[in-house]
Formats: structure tokens, C-alpha cells, sequence
């Protein structure tokens, strides 16, 4: 079953760069378990010992962090290609902070991390490629954490996203890249709503200065997007 997904699997953050033989190599050395789940079904609650990397086939997943009080103290929305657990694991935790469940029938590719490191000389070609990966997703998460209250300080939303990628583009050092963070995410992270931030990004789009396609984006006019 996992065969049929290996070309779309060039879209997620963990495969690229990465031939289509290379993450089929991959996935093959490794325990994966290609899993259908209804809607609402949870996939995990918070403090729950959790070891693996999840990737979304198909679908919407929502991760929600509660205080210990109960009380909500954040929600994500996951999309088709994104994927979670990477932190978790890379952070030597057992458990994960947050919970996990399906906003709708959704179809999940998990990665055991029991074996996950482990490398011969018959993987390590294209196993190299998936940890960097991980560590890219990892750090380019990370990044946008600690910079989310300096976003949230520039009065301009227009400013706040341009900011936002413009310092993407000097953190990767090419204008082509990837923000981890889905619409409703950058929404929430800019502290703005979806749709002014959909607006403003084809607005800058329109007028030539970026292209995106999902995460991806491309900056074409530094100068213009620097002014806004």
C-alpha cells in the first residue's frame, strides 16, 4: 500500500531532495505502517509515550497543547504532507507534549523511530538525506518560535509577512524555501486571520515579488518586498 504514496512523498519537508528511489530505499529499511483513520479519532493524547513520526497521506490532523489546568493553550491544523513527532524524538523525549487527533478521514504513514537511526553501508547514501531533513524541520521550527514575538510587535500585517519571509530568505540563504506552517498556522503565528494573510500573500504574488505553492515559497524582488 505504501508504494502508491512514494511520488507524493517528493512533497513532505522529511524526503526532499530526494529521488523517488531514494525515499522508497528509504521507507523500506525502516518499520512503517501505512494506517486509515476516522474522523475525531485520536492518534494520541498529551503525555502519552509516543515514538514515531507521522506523516499525513491525506486528510487534516489537529495537535492541541493544554495547560495543566485543562485549559487550551494552543491549536495547529496539519494538512496533506505535513508531518509531526520529528521534535519529539529529536529531543530524546519519550512522550509527547501535545495531543493528537483527525479533523477528518485521514490516511497516516508512521515511521517507527525504534530503528530510525540505525545505518549500514548499503543505506546511509539516501538515509543521510532523511535526517537532515528532520533536522532542517526540526530547526526551521524552532526558528519561527523564537521569532514569532518580534513578528508580532510590527504594527503592519503587510510588513509582519514580508518580514516573515524575507527572513526566511537570509536564513536559507536562496530565495526558493519552505515555511513549516500551514495557512491557518501562519494566520494564528502573525497573530492575524487566514484570510488577511491569504489576501496580502496573493497581493505580493500578483504584483511579482514572491510565488508560492503551499509552504513553498519564492522570492522574486527583495527590494519591493523589503519596503513594504
Amino acid at each position: 500500500m505504501l508504494m502508491q504514496y512514494i511520488e507524493a512523498l517528493q512533497n513532505v519537508s522529511l524526503f526532499r531532495g530526494m529521488s523517488m528511489d531514494e525515499i522508497s530505499q528509504t521507507l523500506s529499511s525502516m518499520d512503517t505502517l501505512v494506517r486509515k483513520h476516522p474522523e475525531r479519532n485520536c492518534i494520541c493524547s498529551q503525555n502519552e509515550t509516543f515514538s514515531t513520526i507521522g506523516i499525513i497521506l491525506k486528510g487534516k490532523v489537529q495537535i492541541v497543547r493544554k495547560h495543566i489546568t485543562g485549559d487550551i493553550a494552543s491549536i495547529h491544523t496539519l494538512e496533506t504532507y505535513d508531518t509531526f513527532g520529528e521534535d519529539i524524538i529529536c529531543s530524546g523525549s519519550t512522550t509527547t507534549p501535545y495531543g493528537i487527533e483527525t479533523l477528518e478521514k485521514s490516511i497516516l504513514l508512521y515511521i517507527n523511530s525504534t530503528e530510525l537511526f540505525y545505518m549500514d553501508k548499503n543505506t546511509s547514501t539516501f538515509r543521510s538525506k532523511f535526517f537532515l531533513n528532520i533536522i532542517k524541520t526540526v530547526a526551521n521550527r524552532s526558528f519561527l518560535l523564537n521569532a514569532q514575538v518580534d513578528y508580532i510587535r510590527i504594527l503592519s500585517l503587510k510588513k509582519r509577512i514580508a518580514t516573515l519571509l524575507l527572513d526566511h530568505y537570509y536564513n536559507h540563504g536562496q530565495n526558493l524555501f519552505t515555511i513549516e506552517l500551514s495557512r491557518a498556522e501562519m494566520a494564528k503565528y502573525l497573530n492575524a486571520t487566514r484570510p488577511a494573510v491569504s489576501k496580502i500573500l496573493a497581493e505580493f504574488k500578483k504584483e511579482g515579488m514572491i510565488d508560492y505553492y503551499r509552504n513553498s515559497f519564492k522570492i522574486y524582488d527583495v527590494d519591493r518586498l523589503s519596503k513594504q
